[in-house]
Formats: C-alpha cells, structure tokens, sequence
C-alpha cells in the first residue's frame, strides 16, 4: 500500500486544500492498495494533495482480513493499532 501524487492546474477556488508542501504544487493523492503475488491492484482512493496518506486509508473505509499482511510505508506509521499483520516496508518503496 502506498500513496502517490498527481499534478493538478492550480484551482481558481480553495487552493490551499490541494497545495502539497511535499511536491511544491497543487496535486490530488492516490492511494494504491497492491496485491503483491500476483501484482494486482485491489483498490484505489483519492484525495486532495494536502491530505495525510494514513488519514487518506481511514477516510477510504478500506478494511483488511485479519490474515492479511499488509506492507507500508513510513506515511502510515500506527497502521498496527488497526490491523495486527502490518509491517513497515523494508527500505524505500516496496520490496520485490
């Protein structure tokens, strides 16, 4: 599971919501939730660029089996107080 960022035209209204300080422009955030065997995609969520990539997972209401083990990275650092089997990824990215 990982998130990334996608350049928007910077919005004539509310453009602080899809400013990201991360990327320096105006973005929405995606959300990819990856089935790793067979490298599927299993869901997506979307967003505003100025929102959290954890609060972005709480939002989308996607819900793991409980043996499930579910790979992120450092964006959603207290996944583990939601679901049991979850590790952080072992350097940047996923690992192969």
């Amino acid at each position: 599971m990982d998130v990334t960022e996608s350049p928007i035209e910077r919005p004539h209204i509310g453009q602080k919501r899809f400013f990201s300080g991360k990327q320096g422009e105006h973005t929405l955030k995606t959300q990819v939730v990856i089935y790793q065997k067979s490298s599927q995609i299993i869901c997506l969520g979307h967003d505003k660029g100025k929102i959290h990539d954890f609060r972005l997972f709480k939002n989308s209401g996607i819900k793991f089996g409980e043996l499930i083990k579910v790979i992120a990275d450092k964006g959603y650092q207290g996944i583990a107080k939601i679901h049991q089997l979850s590790e952080p990824a072992r350097s940047w990215g996923f690992p192969p």
